[in-house]
């Protein structure tokens, strides 16, 4: 029995060693790309509040901040009182060139690593 486990002991770190090197992102590709976030605007008890992702990025659109990608949702290190007619957690993020973080933040948009804390990334996606 102990020969047993020693040979499969053997095996199990014999096939964990020969796994192939994790692969890193271009940096240029990480670095000329950020993510920045806004509101939604929308109520609680009011599923239509608020405007849409598209209406959200249109805004950074019109000013010349390109949108990439945009993806839907939700502050997670933080709370609202539970009250029809009170904001909700919901956020827009919104993937922009990095040059274009002052115009962004100029239209009230930030940077989604201002959620961040020692706790996690402050967000969950929906």
């Amino acid at each position: 029995m102990n020969k047993i486990i020693t040979v499969m002991a053997v095996l199990m770190l014999t096939a964990c060693a020969n796994n192939p090197p994790e692969q890193h992102p271009d940096p240029d590709a990480v670095l000329d790309k950020l993510w920045v976030y806004s509101d939604t605007g929308a109520l609680q008890c009011e599923p239509d509040s608020g405007m849409s992702i598209d209406e959200s990025a249109d805004i950074l659109n019109s000013h010349g901040v390109e949108v990439s990608d945009s993806k839907t949702g939700q502050k997670s290190q933080m709370a609202v009182i539970a009250m029809c007619g009170g904001p909700t957690l919901d956020i827009y993020l919104h993937q922009v060139a990095s040059d274009n973080l002052e115009d962004a933040k100029s239209l009230g948009f930030d940077p989604i690593t201002d959620l961040e804390s020692e706790d996690g990334a402050g967000y969950t996606l929906q």
